[in-house]
Protein backbone atom coordinates (compact mmCIF):
# COMPACT_ATOMS: atom_id res chain seq x y z
CA UNK A 1 0.00 0.00 0.00
CA UNK A 2 0.99 3.43 -1.04
CA UNK A 3 2.18 6.38 1.37
CA UNK A 4 -1.45 8.03 0.84
CA UNK A 5 -3.39 4.55 1.38
CA UNK A 6 -1.74 3.90 5.10
CA UNK A 7 -2.63 7.00 6.20
CA UNK A 8 -6.00 6.76 4.85
CA UNK A 9 -5.84 3.17 6.85
CA UNK A 10 -5.06 4.85 9.92
CA UNK A 11 -8.03 7.12 9.77
CA UNK A 12 -10.25 3.92 10.08
CA UNK A 13 -10.82 2.21 13.13
CA UNK A 14 -11.62 -1.34 13.52
CA UNK A 15 -14.60 -2.73 15.53
CA UNK A 16 -12.41 -4.08 18.29
CA UNK A 17 -9.18 -2.95 17.92
CA UNK A 18 -7.78 -0.28 20.30
CA UNK A 19 -8.04 3.61 18.84
CA UNK A 20 -4.25 5.19 19.32
CA UNK A 21 -4.69 8.33 17.47
CA UNK A 22 -7.29 11.12 17.83
CA UNK A 23 -6.81 11.83 13.73
CA UNK A 24 -9.39 9.04 13.44
CA UNK A 25 -12.34 9.51 11.55
CA UNK A 26 -14.35 6.19 11.31
CA UNK A 27 -15.06 3.14 12.77
CA UNK A 28 -16.12 0.08 10.93
CA UNK A 29 -18.41 -2.37 12.14
CA UNK A 30 -18.06 -6.04 10.23
CA UNK A 31 -20.35 -8.85 9.78
CA UNK A 32 -23.13 -6.21 10.94
CA UNK A 33 -25.92 -8.65 10.02
CA UNK A 34 -24.96 -11.02 12.67
CA UNK A 35 -24.81 -8.55 15.26
CA UNK A 36 -28.14 -7.65 13.90
CA UNK A 37 -29.91 -10.74 13.36
CA UNK A 38 -31.16 -12.25 16.61
CA UNK A 39 -34.37 -14.56 16.04
CA UNK A 40 -36.91 -14.88 19.12
CA UNK A 41 -34.68 -12.46 21.57
CA UNK A 42 -35.49 -9.24 20.82
CA UNK A 43 -38.12 -6.92 18.46
CA UNK A 44 -36.34 -5.08 16.05
CA UNK A 45 -39.11 -3.52 14.57
CA UNK A 46 -39.64 -3.52 10.66
CA UNK A 47 -35.97 -3.02 9.63
CA UNK A 48 -35.06 -5.60 7.09
CA UNK A 49 -32.16 -6.83 8.17
CA UNK A 50 -31.38 -9.42 5.03
CA UNK A 51 -29.96 -5.91 2.88
CA UNK A 52 -26.90 -6.19 5.54
CA UNK A 53 -25.89 -9.72 4.51
CA UNK A 54 -21.92 -9.25 3.90
CA UNK A 55 -21.96 -5.37 4.47
CA UNK A 56 -19.75 -3.17 6.86
CA UNK A 57 -21.05 -0.13 8.64
CA UNK A 58 -18.86 2.72 8.76
CA UNK A 59 -19.51 5.74 11.57
CA UNK A 60 -18.16 9.01 11.07
CA UNK A 61 -16.48 9.84 14.89
CA UNK A 62 -14.40 12.29 16.36
CA UNK A 63 -12.42 12.24 19.79
CA UNK A 64 -11.86 15.59 22.18
CA UNK A 65 -9.03 16.01 23.78
CA UNK A 66 -8.28 18.17 27.06
CA UNK A 67 -4.55 18.88 25.98
CA UNK A 68 -3.47 20.09 22.38
CA UNK A 69 0.07 18.48 21.59
CA UNK A 70 0.94 18.06 25.54
CA UNK A 71 -0.01 21.43 26.32
CA UNK A 72 -2.62 21.30 29.51
CA UNK A 73 -5.96 23.15 29.25
CA UNK A 74 -5.12 24.91 32.24
CA UNK A 75 -2.10 26.46 30.27
CA UNK A 76 -3.98 27.17 27.14
CA UNK A 77 -7.15 28.86 29.52
CA UNK A 78 -4.28 31.21 31.09
CA UNK A 79 -3.31 32.58 28.23
CA UNK A 80 -6.20 32.73 26.75
CA UNK A 81 -7.45 34.83 29.83
CA UNK A 82 -4.78 37.38 28.65
CA UNK A 83 -6.60 38.01 25.71
CA UNK A 84 -10.21 39.26 27.82
CA UNK A 85 -10.67 42.85 26.76
CA UNK A 86 -12.72 43.25 29.90
CA UNK A 87 -10.44 45.79 31.63
CA UNK A 88 -10.27 48.23 28.74
CA UNK A 89 -14.19 48.77 29.30
CA UNK A 90 -13.66 49.13 33.18
CA UNK A 91 -11.14 51.67 32.29
CA UNK A 92 -11.63 52.71 28.50
CA UNK A 93 -8.12 54.06 27.61
CA UNK A 94 -7.86 55.04 23.42
CA UNK A 95 -11.96 54.50 23.57
CA UNK A 96 -12.85 56.38 20.07
CA UNK A 97 -16.74 55.67 20.53
CA UNK A 98 -19.59 56.22 22.62
CA UNK A 99 -22.60 54.82 23.03
CA UNK A 100 -25.60 56.07 24.60
CA UNK A 101 -28.64 53.80 26.25
CA UNK A 102 -31.94 54.99 26.16
CA UNK A 103 -31.80 56.00 29.87
CA UNK A 104 -29.03 58.04 29.32
CA UNK A 105 -26.14 55.59 30.58
CA UNK A 106 -23.16 56.47 28.67
CA UNK A 107 -20.35 54.00 27.61
CA UNK A 108 -17.15 54.23 26.20
CA UNK A 109 -15.79 52.02 24.03
CA UNK A 110 -13.76 51.04 20.89
CA UNK A 111 -14.58 50.96 17.24
CA UNK A 112 -12.48 47.79 16.57
CA UNK A 113 -13.70 45.80 19.45
CA UNK A 114 -17.30 46.06 18.47
CA UNK A 115 -16.82 45.60 14.38
CA UNK A 116 -14.70 42.81 15.09
CA UNK A 117 -17.72 41.11 16.88
CA UNK A 118 -20.85 42.24 15.19
CA UNK A 119 -21.47 42.78 11.67
CA UNK A 120 -24.34 45.32 12.73
CA UNK A 121 -21.97 47.34 14.49
CA UNK A 122 -19.60 47.13 11.84
CA UNK A 123 -21.86 48.81 9.16
CA UNK A 124 -22.91 51.15 11.62
CA UNK A 125 -19.13 51.82 12.34
CA UNK A 126 -18.31 52.30 7.97
CA UNK A 127 -16.57 55.56 7.83
CA UNK A 128 -19.38 57.28 5.50
CA UNK A 129 -22.18 56.47 8.41
CA UNK A 130 -23.12 59.31 10.77
CA UNK A 131 -22.64 57.58 13.69
CA UNK A 132 -19.10 56.71 12.76
CA UNK A 133 -18.68 60.39 11.64
CA UNK A 134 -19.77 61.78 15.33
CA UNK A 135 -18.28 59.22 17.27
CA UNK A 136 -21.07 58.52 18.81
CA UNK A 137 -24.68 56.45 18.96
CA UNK A 138 -28.07 56.03 21.02
CA UNK A 139 -29.67 52.87 21.08
CA UNK A 140 -33.11 54.29 21.78
CA UNK A 141 -34.40 50.22 21.90
CA UNK A 142 -31.77 49.42 24.51
CA UNK A 143 -31.28 50.08 28.63
CA UNK A 144 -28.37 50.46 30.68
CA UNK A 145 -28.80 47.76 32.29
CA UNK A 146 -28.73 45.05 29.32
CA UNK A 147 -26.76 47.57 27.32
CA UNK A 148 -23.92 47.22 29.69
CA UNK A 149 -24.40 43.11 29.51
CA UNK A 150 -24.02 43.33 25.51
CA UNK A 151 -20.49 45.38 26.00
CA UNK A 152 -19.59 42.84 28.84
CA UNK A 153 -20.00 39.61 26.25
CA UNK A 154 -18.42 41.71 23.17
CA UNK A 155 -15.20 42.49 25.44
CA UNK A 156 -15.01 39.04 28.01
CA UNK A 157 -16.85 36.36 25.36
CA UNK A 158 -19.09 36.30 28.36
CA UNK A 159 -22.10 37.86 30.97
CA UNK A 160 -20.84 37.45 34.53
CA UNK A 161 -24.31 37.26 36.67
CA UNK A 162 -26.55 36.56 33.34
CA UNK A 163 -28.78 34.53 35.58
CA UNK A 164 -30.16 38.07 37.05
CA UNK A 165 -30.19 39.77 33.84
CA UNK A 166 -32.87 40.05 32.04
CA UNK A 167 -32.82 37.43 29.36
CA UNK A 168 -35.79 37.52 27.42
CA UNK A 169 -34.45 41.20 26.68
CA UNK A 170 -30.76 40.27 26.10
CA UNK A 171 -32.22 37.69 23.43
CA UNK A 172 -34.18 40.44 21.58
CA UNK A 173 -31.35 42.31 21.60
CA UNK A 174 -28.51 39.58 20.70
CA UNK A 175 -30.26 38.66 17.88
CA UNK A 176 -30.65 42.73 16.38
CA UNK A 177 -27.36 42.58 16.67
CA UNK A 178 -25.99 39.60 15.55
CA UNK A 179 -24.33 38.16 18.36
CA UNK A 180 -24.60 34.82 18.02
CA UNK A 181 -22.49 33.27 20.90
CA UNK A 182 -24.67 35.74 23.41
CA UNK A 183 -28.13 34.11 21.77
CA UNK A 184 -25.82 30.47 22.89
CA UNK A 185 -25.54 32.06 26.45
CA UNK A 186 -29.10 33.32 27.15
CA UNK A 187 -30.95 30.68 25.52
CA UNK A 188 -29.27 28.14 28.13
CA UNK A 189 -29.82 30.05 30.89
CA UNK A 190 -33.35 31.00 29.77
CA UNK A 191 -33.60 27.06 30.08
CA UNK A 192 -32.22 27.03 33.54
CA UNK A 193 -34.78 30.09 34.49
CA UNK A 194 -37.38 28.44 33.27
CA UNK A 195 -40.46 27.70 35.95
CA UNK A 196 -44.00 26.34 35.25
CA UNK A 197 -45.11 29.89 36.06
CA UNK A 198 -42.43 31.22 32.81
CA UNK A 199 -42.35 27.81 30.43
CA UNK A 200 -45.22 29.52 28.18
CA UNK A 201 -43.68 32.88 27.80
CA UNK A 202 -40.46 31.18 27.29
CA UNK A 203 -42.24 28.94 24.41
CA UNK A 204 -43.46 32.17 22.70
CA UNK A 205 -39.76 33.83 22.70
CA UNK A 206 -38.71 30.52 21.55
CA UNK A 207 -41.08 30.44 18.49
CA UNK A 208 -40.48 33.93 17.93
CA UNK A 209 -36.71 33.78 17.34
CA UNK A 210 -37.30 30.63 15.87
CA UNK A 211 -35.42 28.91 18.10
CA UNK A 212 -35.02 25.19 18.35
CA UNK A 213 -32.97 24.30 20.98
CA UNK A 214 -35.15 26.74 23.35
CA UNK A 215 -38.54 25.34 22.00
CA UNK A 216 -37.67 21.73 22.21
CA UNK A 217 -36.59 22.62 25.95
CA UNK A 218 -39.68 24.51 26.70
CA UNK A 219 -41.21 21.32 24.79
CA UNK A 220 -40.12 18.64 27.24
CA UNK A 221 -40.52 20.67 30.22
CA UNK A 222 -44.57 21.11 29.56
CA UNK A 223 -44.45 17.14 29.17
CA UNK A 224 -43.27 16.82 32.78
CA UNK A 225 -44.93 19.46 33.62
CA UNK A 226 -48.54 19.69 32.53
CA UNK A 227 -49.51 21.79 34.99
CA UNK A 228 -48.11 25.04 32.33
CA UNK A 229 -51.38 24.43 30.67
CA UNK A 230 -53.27 26.15 33.63
CA UNK A 231 -51.08 29.26 34.05
CA UNK A 232 -52.35 32.81 32.83
CA UNK A 233 -49.63 32.97 30.61
CA UNK A 234 -50.70 30.04 28.86
CA UNK A 235 -54.27 32.24 27.54
CA UNK A 236 -51.48 34.06 25.36
CA UNK A 237 -49.83 30.99 23.15
CA UNK A 238 -51.23 31.52 19.91
CA UNK A 239 -53.31 28.16 17.87
CA UNK A 240 -50.40 27.24 15.88
CA UNK A 241 -48.20 26.67 18.57
CA UNK A 242 -50.57 24.96 20.67
CA UNK A 243 -50.92 22.81 18.01
CA UNK A 244 -47.29 22.27 17.32
CA UNK A 245 -46.67 21.64 21.05
CA UNK A 246 -49.70 19.21 20.89
CA UNK A 247 -48.22 16.86 18.20
CA UNK A 248 -44.43 17.02 19.03
CA UNK A 249 -45.16 16.14 22.73
CA UNK A 250 -47.34 13.58 21.89
CA UNK A 251 -49.73 14.55 25.05
CA UNK A 252 -53.18 15.68 23.75
CA UNK A 253 -54.16 19.18 24.82
CA UNK A 254 -58.36 18.57 26.33
CA UNK A 255 -60.51 21.48 24.66
CA UNK A 256 -59.93 23.28 28.28
CA UNK A 257 -56.85 23.88 28.22
CA UNK A 258 -56.64 25.21 25.23
CA UNK A 259 -56.07 29.07 25.67
CA UNK A 260 -59.26 31.00 26.09
CA UNK A 261 -58.59 33.10 22.94
CA UNK A 262 -58.93 30.19 20.98
CA UNK A 263 -62.01 28.09 22.48
CA UNK A 264 -63.98 31.64 22.47
CA UNK A 265 -63.66 31.85 18.60
CA UNK A 266 -63.87 28.06 17.99
CA UNK A 267 -59.78 28.53 16.86
CA UNK A 268 -58.62 24.75 18.50
CA UNK A 269 -57.09 22.05 16.79
CA UNK A 270 -55.24 19.63 17.48
CA UNK A 271 -54.05 18.14 13.98
CA UNK A 272 -50.55 16.71 13.67
CA UNK A 273 -48.31 18.37 10.57
CA UNK A 274 -45.15 16.44 9.29
CA UNK A 275 -43.54 19.42 9.37
CA UNK A 276 -42.77 18.74 13.30
CA UNK A 277 -41.70 14.92 12.77
CA UNK A 278 -37.87 15.91 13.85
CA UNK A 279 -38.60 17.97 16.86
CA UNK A 280 -41.50 15.27 17.98
CA UNK A 281 -38.52 12.65 17.46
CA UNK A 282 -35.99 14.79 19.89
CA UNK A 283 -38.67 16.18 22.44
CA UNK A 284 -40.08 12.20 22.98
CA UNK A 285 -36.53 10.83 23.10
Amino acid sequence: MDERGDAEKLLVVQGHDRCQTYDAKWLCLENVYQKMYRPNMYDIGELDVECLKNKKLNISVKFFSKSVKGLSQDILDEVKSGHDFGALLDDPICSDFTIESADEHKFQVHKVILAAHSDVFKAMLKEETAESQNSYVKLVDVYGDDLRCILQFIYTGTVKDIMECNCSNLLMLADKYDLRGLVLLVEHALVQQMTVDTAAEILMIADLYNSDFLKTSVMKFIKKNPAVLKTSTWDEVNASLVRELSYIINLPIEISDYPSHLTSKGGAGTGGDANYTNLAHIVNH
